[in-house]
């Protein structure tokens, strides 16, 4: 479920100048997780929409442009250098300390659901906007949650 919503999410954003020129997204995931494996599948089924790019560190990413950035830590410095790499990109990460530390979009369990939790406050910086059916199925984090 959360590697469909990470593709969606590329789709559900208002990128401005920073939508690909080639209208493919780039979806940059950590190696050997079972969301990145998940991810890399629903993306060879779509190569005109998307490309995966795997990573172990962010210096992995330096000469790519990331469009949707998935990472499981939780680390606030490694958060921001992921924020200064990609300046434009979506970071997404799992539960409220994400969020906390610095993330854009994390994935936290309403009701036995995987729901997305949205600190507009983190994403502000990135000039990227979320679309209203985004931000209508998701929580939207408290200033204090993202702070």
């Amino acid at each position: 479920m959360k590697a469909v919503y990470l593709f969606r999410f590329a789709f559900l954003t208002s990128w401005g100048e920073f939508a690909p020129s080639n209208k493919q997204f780039n979806f940059c995931s950590e190696l050997d997780l079972d969301v990145s494996n998940t991810l890399q599948a629903l993306i060879t089924k779509k190569p005109t929409q998307a490309n995966y790019i795997p990573y172990s560190s962010v210096k992995d990413l330096e000469r790519e442009a990331c469009h949707v950035i998935y990472i499981s830590t939780q680390d606030p410095s490694i958060i921001n250098t992921f924020k200064i790499s990609q300046p434009h990109a979506l970071l997404i990460g799992d539960g409220q300390p994400f969020i906390t530390a610095g993330g854009m979009i994390a994935f936290i369990k309403v009701n036995n659901r995987i729901k997305p939790l949205i600190s507009l406050h983190n994403i502000k910086p990135t000039e990227l906007s979320l679309r209203s059916q985004l931000l209508s199925v998701s929580e939207i984090a408290t200033n204090e949650e993202s702070l």
